[in-house]
């Protein structure tokens, strides 16, 4: 699997936030109204700019990025991020208990996992950063977080 990586943030800029949004919604176009919202990195901003659009939503599952915003969410939305801990640059510990305190506030049923001494995007096995026995780990919990969703 080979996820975003450290570019992304310039390939956002590129191609511009808006545009990046509508190609998420078009491709949750078909989909049914209970999928989950799954996004990596950058992704987790699209996962969370769309959540409003789809107020069925059978979770949301974030992995190396926090939404700022969390106004969206409603009560009973099940989640869960993973994030490298710490991972500062990306996702600074002030954006996860931002994130943590808003999901506590709206009634969310979520989890927090932080993955010590990896980085960004441990999970991506084409990257040097790559942590296989942390990746393993968290595809096992989104796994089970998917069997419950």
């Amino acid at each position: 699997m080979r996820l975003l990586g450290r570019g992304g943030a310039a390939l956002a800029d590129k191609v511009g936030w808006p545009k990046i949004v509508d190609r998420g919604r078009a491709a949750l176009r078909d989909l049914p109204a209970r999928t989950v919202l799954a996004g990596f990195s950058l992704g987790t901003g699209v996962a969370d700019a769309l959540l409003p659009e789809r107020p069925d939503t059978a979770g949301l599952l974030l992995l190396a990025g926090a939404p700022i915003t969390v106004a969206r969410i409603r009560p009973g939305l099940r989640a869960q991020l993973h994030v490298a801990d710490p991972d500062p640059e990306f996702v600074p510990a002030a954006a996860v208990e931002r994130w943590t305190d808003g999901m506590e506030s709206a009634g969310a049923i979520f989890e927090v996992y932080r993955y010590p001494a990896v980085s960004h995007l441990w999970m991506d096995e084409d990257l040097p950063d790559h942590d296989p026995l942390a990746a393993e780990l968290v595809w096992d919990r989104c796994a089970e977080f998917l069997r419950f969703s």
